[in-house]
């Protein structure tokens, strides 16, 4: 008897602790056009890690994004053309690029499917570690 109320109460522990990782959709389900949603996934001290859902949206006539933090972001869907005081860089799903602070940017065009992740993180070089071997490989 004393068996199994160990098994039972190891079953319990798992139950309450070990629960199944909750599934986050990534791609909208019925994308229209409107306002630009951001939603946080995970975030730490130094972090976020957030979803932007672009619904064909683009920036105000002489609005910049102007961040005080490094953005990595990377555009998973869709098509999204940025404009950089510099130039103009278009955009389609896969590719990833890199937002130093305060690199002003706009988005001028952007298809109403565009989704993006967006990683912000601390300007620190100290606590950024390449990885090691080639890429594709773990």
């Amino acid at each position: 008897m004393r068996s199994a109320n160990a098994k039972l109460s190891k079953l319990f522990y798992a139950c309450i602790y070990f629960m199944l990782p909750e599934i986050k959709k990534l791609y909208p389900d019925n994308p229209e056009p409107g306002v630009e949603e951001f939603k946080n996934i995970i975030s730490g001290k130094s972090f976020i890690l957030e979803q932007i859902k672009s619904f064909g949206e683009v920036s105000e006539e002489g609005f910049w994004f102007d961040q005080r933090k490094k953005e990595w972001a990377a555009l998973i869907q869709g098509e999204v053309t940025l404009e950089f005081e510099d130039g103009v860089l278009e955009l389609v799903a896969g590719d990833a690029l890199i937002f130093e602070p305060h690199q002003k940017h706009r988005i001028t065009k952007s298809s109403v499917n565009a989704v993006w992740l967006a990683l912000h993180f601390e300007n620190d070089e100290s606590q950024i570690q390449p990885i090691a071997g080639s890429a594709g490989t773990r």
